[in-house]
Order: C-alpha cells, then sequence, then structure tokens
C-alpha cells in the first residue's frame, strides 16, 4: 500500500511513495500499483504530455500499458534533465531526497502530478489507497511495554 511521507524538501514536502516496485521483475503489489497508474493517468490527463498509446486505467494490475507509460514518463523526464533511468520500474524514494544522484521517478510522479493537477492531487489520498508512513518510508514499529522488574 501507498504510503504518505514528510520529505524535508520545501519544493515537495509531502509525497506519496510505494512500499513495493511497480514494473518489471517487481513485487507489483495492487495497491502500489494503483498508486503509480492513478498519477500517470491524471499527468497524461492534462495534455501537457502525449500520453502513450493504450489506455491507463487505475485497477492494480501491472501489464503492458503500465509498463509502457511508466517508460514514457521517465523518457520524458529525462528528456527534461532529470537523473533517472527509464527501465520501466518506479522504485520506492528513500526519506532522504538527497541520498542519491538519482531522481527516482515517484518523486517526479508526485511533483508532476501535484504541479500540473492539484485537483487530483488532492484527491489521491480519496482515491487511492494510502497510509501514513515514518520519514522512514518504514512502517510504524509497533511499541513494546515491558513491566517494571523485567519479566
Amino acid at each position: 500500500m501507498g504510503f504518505s511521507m514528510q520529505t524535508g524538501d520545501n519544493r515537495l514536502p509531502e509525497m506519496y511513495n510505494v512500499i513495493y516496485s511497480v514494473g518489471p521483475n517487481s513485487a507489483n503489489y495492487f495497491k502500489d500499483v494503483k498508486l503509480v497508474q492513478y498519477c500517470l493517468q491524471k499527468i497524461y490527463a492534462t495534455g501537457q504530455y502525449k500520453a502513450p498509446k493504450g489506455t491507463m486505467t487505475v485497477d492494480g494490475v501491472c501489464g503492458p500499458n503500465t509498463r509502457a507509460w511508466i517508460r514514457a514518463f521517465q523518457t520524458e523526464m529525462v528528456s527534461q534533465g532529470w537523473c533517472m533511468n527509464p527501465d520501466g520500474r518506479v522504485d520506492r524514494a528513500p526519506a532522504d531526497p538527497n541520498a542519491h544522484n538519482v531522481t527516482h521517478t515517484i518523486t517526479m510522479l508526485n511533483a508532476e502530478l501535484k504541479r500540473l493537477n492539484p485537483n487530483a492531487w488532492v484527491m489521491l489520498p480519496v482515491l487511492v489507497p494510502i497510509s501514513s508512513g515514518t520519514p522512514s518510508g518504514a512502517a510504524p514499529k509497533p511499541v513494546t511495554v515491558t513491566p517494571a522488574g523485567g519479566a
């Protein structure tokens, strides 16, 4: 399931991240795929970029259309000068946006959706299953309480 996280970056203070990667040789967890599909569908619906062939259906299945649309989006971002690998995969972004020398596809999906279609950005957590994450992007750890005196 996708989750929301704080980035510490003023340009995109909050974003929605995947837990498992989406695309070829990926887990393609249903709810993570839906997050990616929703972003792609709403970004391309603005007409800012020429949509790839086929229709993007937000169904949670990472089929040929979803993989082609991911690759097309990545290729578009590379043509704009962003450092990313157009491999058709959407991996989880780290909590620290400066931790790597590449821009993660999920980060750019968030940034472009928020920029091009703010209403879709606001509606994302209502229409796609999202949970609250932690700053590290990891699921919250359960708290263990030990009674005083051991045991």
